[in-house]
């Protein structure tokens, strides 16, 4: 409880205060005489701390659909950030883009921006990343002015026969082969 009896209780927030780290801490306050409002998928734990701490601790359910709808809002601006990035010259100084870069931006983590891009569009930040590199690849194959080496190097890779692999994956067929039929 409160060691003197002019401090205040504070109101804590805790986000996924259900178990782990997350309840030991909602505990902890709640033992210093805080206020605890506490969020978590599994109500049945947050009713444990209800039953034990009283009305010092306000559940509240997480709801899955506003999590979507902030997915929505991170591909959006994901996809501004990796336009940006492209379009700005970026890709020839810093090189190849990567997931941390992005997450850093939008202020999430690299695995957390992942996640939300998988439930709203099905794909890893990673693959895109990867779809917009190949996009540009074919952008470039389609002029002609640049051999498949030359574009990997001005796309960041450090190895073309890599660039060659990825592309293969995503198109079913070579550099060389996409570039020829476009040529005939």
């Amino acid at each position: 409880m409160l060691s003197k009896p002019d401090e205040m209780a504070k109101t804590i927030f805790i986000t996924g205060a259900s178990r782990g780290l997350g309840k030991i801490w909602a505990e902890a306050f709640l033992d210093r005489g805080d206020h605890v409002v506490v969020t978590s998928r599994n109500m049945g734990s947050l009713n444990e701390l209800v039953a034990k701490y009283g009305s010092a601790v306000l559940p509240l359910e997480l709801d899955i659909s506003s999590k979507a709808a902030c997915a929505g809002t991170t591909v959006t601006k994901f996809n501004s950030i990796l336009s940006a990035y492209f379009e700005s010259g970026l890709l020839e100084k810093k090189g190849l883009p990567t997931v941390a870069m992005f997450a850093a931006e939008l202020h999430l983590s690299p695995r957390y921006l992942s996640d939300l891009l998988k439930q709203e569009t099905g794909k890893t930040a990673m693959d895109l990343i990867q779809l917009r590199l190949i996009s540009e690849a074919k952008n470039l194959l389609h002029k002609g002015e640049h051999t498949v080496a030359e574009i990997a190097y001005i796309l960041g890779f450090e190895n073309p026969p890599y660039f060659s692999r990825l592309f293969r994956k995503e198109t079913g067929m070579s550099p060389k082969e996409y570039k020829r039929s476009f040529l005939n």
